[in-house]
């Protein structure tokens, strides 16, 4: 049963007529958004690059840290080996400049005694100095 609509209409007449052609806003429309059409998608597209930079940037960044790290791990351990090899160079130091070791290597390798009398020269005013050494020279060869 057909419908009451296509009774009124028949088709052959509505083939037979001509579309009307759109004005011609329509087809600056179309232009635009044809025209709108490209940066529609370019955009996205910046963004995404950007997105990408700023990625490649801070894995640059942090690779970059990582290294740094490793380098100051590094200079931390070589900072301690020298103030233990420091220690070590003061300790020895000490033990060869002790008076104990230089008397030791004075009488072991030089030969060196302890003198067997002390002279004590009393250099007062009231004699000339030159007396007193006379004086002492002649009381040590009689």
């Amino acid at each position: 049963m057909p419908l009451a609509a296509e009774k009124l209409i028949d088709p052959a007449v509505v083939r037979s007529r001509p579309m009307p052609e759109p004005p011609p806003v329509v087809e600056k429309e179309r232009e635009r958004k044809s025209a709108g059409g490209f940066f529609l998608w370019l955009y996205p597209t910046v963004a995404v690059s950007c997105m990408a930079l700023l990625l490649v940037g801070l894995l640059c960044q942090s690779a970059k840290i990582v290294g740094l790290q490793y380098k100051m791990v590094q200079l931390k351990e070589k900072k301690s080996a020298l103030l233990r090899e420091r220690t070590d160079l003061t300790l020895e130091v000490q033990e060869l400049t002790s008076l104990s070791r230089i008397e030791a290597v004075a009488r072991g390798r030089l030969g060196m005694v302890l003198p067997r009398q002390r002279l004590v020269l009393d250099l007062s005013d009231s004699m000339p100095q030159q007396a007193l050494l006379r004086n002492a020279v002649a009381a040590r060869h009689p």
